[in-house]
């Protein structure tokens, strides 16, 4: 028998992009909730002539995907988390200027990176190698801020091997609360805000790699973000006439503690949906935007001060 809350999730990144690094309990730095790690192998049909019976099938490339969550913990000092070193790197977003971190555009190797991945059950260790993957931001009022991760990446395998000891994260974690979220500098009071990256992530076929995959690199991207704001008169705000005419809108979200204040902004937000709702009597505006390059700057930012 195995325990669920028995289990560790390392994470490192990889010196050559795919190849496979040793983990050990310092890989563990977060604190990581709901880790699932789901091999995908797929095993072809072969059908028997002159029968109704098959062959044993071949299994083909392996790959996995990994899933979980951590909160949005500051670094204490105001800089670029350590966290956000690794696991925002494999997802493409790089720290561009001191503790500034926005999308790049560009292969795995000196910016953004891929990652070992593995994950401790009570004495089952399951890997994966050469992953990149998506972060999904989600923010409500008074509770933690949570980075829901998804990396896809080569799949290595299970095997016999205890949890190592590790240093569990100190730092409590930065609540939405106390904060601004601003579009058009109007402030938005919602319940639940989602800022999806939207990665598209691709897997790379090679003969010469185990299991039939290099790695997995981030090939396109489309960052959206969703809300269910509270709906304002329209002299304030009309966001079905930005919609229609594709009006792009500058948009803020800050949120702080006592050390840290990490900043989302976007300077080029456009509508993209906006649909009537209703939250116990509030008349709301459930709203998407896509995020959108203004000229240099990046379609995002994310501040640490």
């Amino acid at each position: 028998m195995l325990y669920t809350r028995k289990g560790l999730l390392a994470v490192k990144i990889e010196t050559t992009a795919g190849t496979k690094e040793t983990l050990a309990g310092t890989d563990a730095a977060f604190n990581a909730m709901n880790t699932e790690i789901t091999p995908s192998i797929p095993v072809s049909e072969r059908p028997l002539q002159a029968s109704f019976r098959t062959l044993p099938g071949v299994p083909g490339p392996k790959s996995g995907t990994c899933s979980f969550s951590i909160e949005l913990i500051g670094q204490g000092d105001g800089t670029y988390p350590a966290w956000a070193t690794t696991l925002l790197a494999a997802c493409g977003i790089v720290e561009a200027s001191a503790d500034v971190g926005s999308p790049a555009e560009e292969a795995p190797g000196t910016n953004v990176k891929t990652v070992t991945i593995g994950h401790y059950t009570d004495g089952v260790l399951t890997e994966l190698r050469g992953c990149s993957g998506n972060v999904q931001f989600v923010f409500q009022p008074g509770m933690a801020v949570m980075c829901n991760f998804t990396f896809t990446g080569a799949w290595v395998g299970e095997s016999t091997v205890a949890v190592p000891s590790f240093t569990p994260p100190t730092r409590f974690p930065i609540k939405a609360d106390a904060g601004t979220c601003t579009i058009n500098s109007v402030t938005q009071r919602y319940a639940t805000l989602t800022l999806d990256l939207g990665n598209i992530v691709t897997l790379r076929p090679d003969i010469t790699a185990d299991g039939g995959f290099r790695y997995a690199t981030i090939s396109g991207r489309n960052p959206t973000i969703t809300l269910d704001a509270e709906q304002t008169l329209l002299a304030t705000e009309d966001p079905v006439a930005d919609w229609e005419a594709g009006t792009t809108r500058a948009f803020s979200l800050s949120v702080s503690d006592a050390d840290d204040t990490i900043t989302f902004a976007a300077p080029a937000a456009q509508m993209t949906n906006s649909t009537p709702g209703d939250r116990e009597g509030l008349r709301l505006r459930n709203k998407t935007l896509n995020l959108r390059r203004s000229g240099t700057d990046p379609e995002l930012t994310i501040t640490c001060s």
